[in-house]
């Protein structure tokens, strides 16, 4: 049965993947909302997909514009052919346009929300998966369940909040819509390719241990070493999104998309390290300490939110699973261990930087403020 699978969020690596993930089955469209700026990378990425780019189509518009920037009967036209929506344009990292990040998720949230409702009143019944992120447990402290939302959590800046009201709005939407949302742990890079978009997050670390001088022994590390850190893979959360906006049965549900495993801060940084060829000190480094180091003149180029990083690791929350892991189990679908892949992560990092070994600091700068365009 042929399907049109419409997904917001491009250029971004998940927004990509969850089309290619689509376009595996060979009844799909995929109809991805591309702002003009971007349309001719668009076409080269989309040439690559071989003989899949006959099924993979562009509609030029602006997640957070009226209409999604679309004429009247372009605007008609795809709600009345969307039998899936994904909505990956959601920022969930702090960085430095935050303006245009809550702008994102809020007007973009409102925008889409507007299309499903239009697609109803056409008489059209699209799935609908949102993503989210576990961030919207802001500082809460306990376990954060599926169904859960509204705890009276407070926010530690205004990314965590903007995808807080974001989700609470798809909550409050009608419950005949069955909109799924995705809420994902930290996510990193893919977990074969080492493929990622944004040095931020966890690539702080990273960039550090790549950056930092060959005698250094000792890398900050905060005092809450044995706090688990859950992160998942890109190609892991495209993968389960797309299963998702396949399943009916999942419509209506909240997803918790993390590691079920989760590993302790300390053991993270001992892989990471490792892999960057660094020895972990023995002592730990009180997390006020690791902000002013990581902040000293040089590094804070290197890491445009290093503050949001120990904000995020500093998180008392657990995510409980239960369903979202018996779910995966049936989808045959399971997060890689951080483990497995965090080698990967740390060799694309240093293949990244070693292509531009005169302007190692500027190219990824350069490179990563281009792409942190929010308004897909």
């Amino acid at each position: 049965m042929k399907r049109t699978v419409f997904i917001t969020g491009y250029p971004r690596q998940l927004a990509r993947l969850i089309a290619e993930e689509s376009l595996e089955d060979p009844e799909v469209t995929a109809v991805m909302l591309v702002r003009p700026r971007h349309h001719g990378e668009w076409g080269a990425w989309a040439q690559r997909l071989g003989e899949r780019a006959a099924r993979v189509e562009a509609v030029l518009g602006d997640v957070s514009s009226i209409d999604l920037g679309l004429s009247g009967a372009a605007y008609r036209a795809l709600a009345t052919r969307a039998d899936v929506i994904h909505h990956a344009a959601v920022a969930t990292a702090e960085g430095e346009q935050v303006r245009l990040a809550e702008q994102l998720n809020l007007q973009g949230t409102r925008e889409l929300i507007a299309l499903v409702d239009a697609a109803h009143g056409w008489g059209r019944r699209p799935r609908v998966v949102i993503q989210s992120s576990v961030r919207v447990a802001g500082d809460f402290v306990g376990t954060l369940s599926e169904a859960d939302l509204e705890l009276g959590q407070g926010f530690r800046g205004p990314i965590e909040s903007s995808l807080f009201r974001a989700e609470r709005a798809w909550r409050r939407a009608p419950a005949a819509w069955g909109v799924t949302v995705v809420r994902r742990a930290l996510m990193v890079g893919h977990s074969v390719t080492g493929e990622v978009d944004l040095l931020d997050g966890l690539y702080v670390l990273i960039l550090l241990l790549l950056s930092a001088p060959v005698d250094l022994q000792v890398v900050p590390l905060p005092v809450i070493g044995e706090q688990p850190l859950n992160i998942v893979p890109v190609d892991f959360v495209a993968r389960a999104s797309v299963a998702l906006g396949q399943d009916v049965t999942m419509a209506g549900q909240t997803v918790h998309l993390v590691d079920p495993s989760p590993l302790p801060v300390r053991r993270v940084w001992e892989l990471l390290a490792r892999a960057s060829s660094k020895q972990l000190g023995r002592g730990v480094v009180p997390v006020h300490v690791a902000r002013a180091l990581l902040s000293a003149p040089g590094l804070e180029r290197l890491a445009r939110s290093p503050r949001a990083f120990f904000d995020q690791v500093a998180s008392r929350a657990w995510f409980g699973a239960s369903n979202s892991q018996r779910w995966l189990r049936g989808a045959a679908i399971e997060c890689p261990p951080f483990a497995g892949y965090a080698e990967v992560l740390v060799g694309a990092v240093r293949a990244r930087l070693a292509a531009s070994p005169m302007r190692r600091v500027e190219a990824v700068e350069a490179r990563e403020a281009d792409a942190d365009d929010p308004l897909w």
